[in-house]
């Protein structure tokens, strides 16, 4: 099968993520400038840099809908962090997709536990194997170009601050997916956990080695 989207609109609006899969879930904590916390989930989300350490992570704003909490809060306060997603948070996390009034704490709402970042102002997910906390280092409107496209905001992040749960660290220190039983968005509504991983040598040397 050949789709040609050179001049012609992508109808199976879910086959990007079908595609780019598994993909990390960033389950962001923000707050605006009168300290009203958001938490919301968004899987357009990589490392962008590892040094300097950046995180990237796109948000759409669908003509019907006004533009999401996380990113008002993100361009207002211009910090934010990233939580990531175990399997024992997993329903939780979904539950905080849900579209509930602007404003809301979804944290407060659903009983999840959160935290103040140490070096943001924002909340971070108490239980969370791995926060990222971040300052916003800019941002790129992805604009539409053909009906039923969504207009989409790309935000690139400086990661200022890592916080790892002890739990999640193998005897070297190293922070271990596995161990953190990570839980990665697929197509719909289907998730992917961190069951095996396999460990095969790099054709070449790092720098410096």
């Amino acid at each position: 099968m050949l789709i040609d989207l050179r001049d012609a609109p992508l109808a199976d609006r879910g086959l990007m993520n079908a595609i780019v899969a598994p993909r990390p879930i960033a389950w962001i904590g923000s707050q605006d400038r009168e300290g009203r916390r958001n938490l919301a989930p968004f899987s357009h989300f990589n490392v962008a840099s590892g040094a300097p350490p950046f995180i990237s992570v796109s948000m759409n704003t669908p003509e019907d809908r006004p533009r999401k909490d996380t990113l008002a809060n993100i361009l207002d306060t211009g910090v934010f962090s990233v939580n990531l997603v175990s399997e024992d948070l997993l329903r939780q996390m979904v539950a905080t997709s849900a579209p509930l009034p602007p404003g809301t704490d979804e944290a407060a709402e659903l009983g999840i536990a959160v935290e103040p970042c140490d070096y943001v102002a924002a909340p971070r997910v108490a239980r969370a194997p791995a926060t990222l906390e971040c300052r916003l280092y800019r941002t790129i409107e992805i604009e539409p170009e053909r009906e039923g496209d969504t207009l989409s905001t790309l935000v690139l992040g400086r990661v200022i601050a890592i916080r790892l749960a002890d739990e999640c660290l193998d005897e070297k220190q190293r922070f271990d997916p596995q161990r953190a039983a990570l839980v990665a968005r697929a197509a719909g509504i289907q998730y992917l956990t961190v069951r095996e991983t396999v460990a095969i040598p790099a054709p070449f040397k790092r720098a410096g080695s």
